[in-house]
């Protein structure tokens, strides 16, 4: 709305290079080393950059630190930057190569793909690497495999759309005949391949109601093995990468109070599935900061992530969570690289 009108030409200068200067150093920036620095090639002097900076912190784009003359940016600020005046960086070629390795060895797991995708941004940005996997019971699954392993156990292999394997054993509360095991994997086979968990059971709820009894049986087992299939994957699936870089961060190195308050968050799964969770709604790179956490208690903090959507619909979520100085031009430019690559690898497979 205002936001943009309300700074303009020589203020939004020095906010962008006032937020640059910080990403690199955690102290309070001031006017000289601006001059000196960033805004060296605008020919303005200390005391026309004081009087910019003033104004900043008239309208909370910055705030004065209490022990020197410098300042920082506020969560306005870097609202702001992020908004209406960064760049994205491109990502480094070597950063590529590993990138495009990564996607090349992408296998069936898709758990492990994620888990390399998580440990991979963390390493590069030094910040803690987040992803989201979608529940299991909101996969396509595209085959049914029903093995009978001993009188009231039977292994259940789903094959899911996007070509992900899933082994689950199914306690029986009888020694169920191996025929009808074999008839209940063709049935599923033949009428409801290529639906959700979550659709085949409405469907054979309602198709049980005009069977008759035999089958009824074969699909009353059905059900009871679905309910297996949904306690052991209706939950989505999270991945944390790199919490140790918190205590790394000088933000919350010199507070212990505000790094407890962090690490809780994040060994919080409930809470951590509500912050990716979020990120499902949004398009492209999304950048959250600092009061937009604050639900979940890490008003601190930034997340930058994406969404996607796997080939048999189901969503997810990948992103880095860190303090709210960080290198936005390069993890926006980092996150838009490897949503492109996923998207183009998975539409190869």
């Amino acid at each position: 709305m205002g936001m943009t009108k309300e700074i303009e030409g020589r203020e939004k200068a020095v906010l962008r290079a006032l937020v640059q200067s910080h990403i690199k150093n955690p102290s309070p920036v001031g006017s000289k080393t601006l001059s000196e620095g960033p805004l060296a090639g605008l020919c303005l002097s200390s005391a026309t950059i004081r009087n910019s900076l003033a104004e900043l912190d008239a309208k909370d784009y910055v705030s004065k630190s209490h022990t020197s003359s410098g300042r920082t940016p506020t969560e306005k600020g870097y609202r702001f930057y992020v908004d209406e005046l960064m760049v994205a960086r491109p990502v480094p070629p070597e950063q590529k190569r590993k990138i495009s390795s990564l996607m090349e060895l992408c296998s069936a797991d898709t758990a492990k793909i994620f888990r390399d995708i998580s440990r991979l941004l963390n390493s590069f940005s030094g910040q803690t690497g987040l992803a989201l996997l979608p529940a299991m019971s909101e996969a396509v699954i595209k085959k049914f495999s029903f093995i009978k392993v001993s009188p009231f156990r039977i292994q259940v292999v789903l094959v899911t759309a996007f070509s992900e394997v899933h082994n689950i054993i199914v306690e029986l509360d009888e020694n169920w005949p191996e025929n009808e095991i074999m008839e209940m994997e063709n049935f599923l086979n033949r009428h409801y391949a290529f639906g959700t968990l979550r659709q085949i059971r409405s469907r054979l709820e309602r198709r049980i109601k005009r069977e008759n009894a035999r089958y009824n049986r074969i699909r009353r087992r059905l059900l009871k093995i679905q309910d297996s299939l949904f306690e052991s994957g209706g939950d989505a699936k999270l991945i944390v990468e790199g919490v140790e870089s918190f205590f790394d961060a000088p933000e919350f190195r010199q507070d212990s109070r505000k790094l407890r308050k962090i690490l809780k968050t994040l060994s919080d799964r409930k809470k951590m599935l509500t912050i990716l969770g979020k990120c499902l709604q949004a398009e492209n790179v999304h950048v959250n900061i600092g009061s937009e956490l604050s639900k979940v208690g890490i008003e601190d903090c930034s997340l930058v992530s994406f969404s996607f959507h796997l080939e048999d619909g189901a969503g997810g979520a990948v992103g880095i969570l860190g303090p709210t100085r960080m290198d936005y031009p390069y993890l926006v430019g980092l996150l838009d690289y490897i949503f492109a690559e996923m998207n183009r690898r998975f539409a190869e497979r």
